[in-house]
């Protein structure tokens, strides 16, 4: 009588489970999930979101800034950037704001712990008339923020000038 598996086979211990399925000691199928793909995918998305994510930052800034050999770091309180293009015209965190509602912008207490910010970072085109970067100034310290900076782009380092030798 012909065996109904064909030709005299017969099938295994592994016979009829899922491929990537371990059986266990007794011919149980254990069913485990092998994390180490799955981490990698994570970090692959996670490494194309950081990267992509410099692009947008980037493209979304369309002012150009002026260049400085030296420059400070900002304090640890993220502070309130506000954009003055070369339009003139004012924007803050992507909304743009005329010079009369600039005020209740600055005012407004979305900073750590539901405070107005502390600080504010302005960001001028050079293109724009020193006046309406000194109206902002005055304006952001009537209403609260008396700690400002200006942003700027670092000047490549140059190289030292030779000293003259005697």
């Amino acid at each position: 009588m012909p065996s109904r598996w064909g030709r005299g086979r017969r099938p295994g211990p592994r016979a009829g489970t899922d491929v990537g399925a371990s059986t266990g000691g007794r011919g149980k199928v254990v069913a485990a999930i092998n994390v180490t793909p799955l981490v990698d995918v994570v970090l692959v998305l996670l490494i194309i979101f950081m990267v992509t994510a410099t692009y947008i930052a980037r493209q979304a800034f369309e002012a150009e800034l002026p260049t400085a050999a030296k420059a400070d770091p900002l304090e640890a309180n993220p502070p309130l950037v506000i954009e003055v293009r070369a339009d003139r015209s004012i924007w803050v965190g992507g909304e743009s704001f005329s010079i009369e509602a600039l005020p209740e912008r600055v005012r407004r207490k979305d900073g750590p712990d539901g405070k107005i910010a502390e600080q504010a970072v302005i960001a001028a085109d050079k293109a724009v008339d020193y006046g309406r970067v000194t109206e902002v100034i005055d304006l952001i310290r009537r209403n609260g923020i008396e700690k400002f900076a200006l942003e700027i782009r670092l000047a490549p380092k140059a190289a030292a000038p030779e000293e003259a030798t005697p």
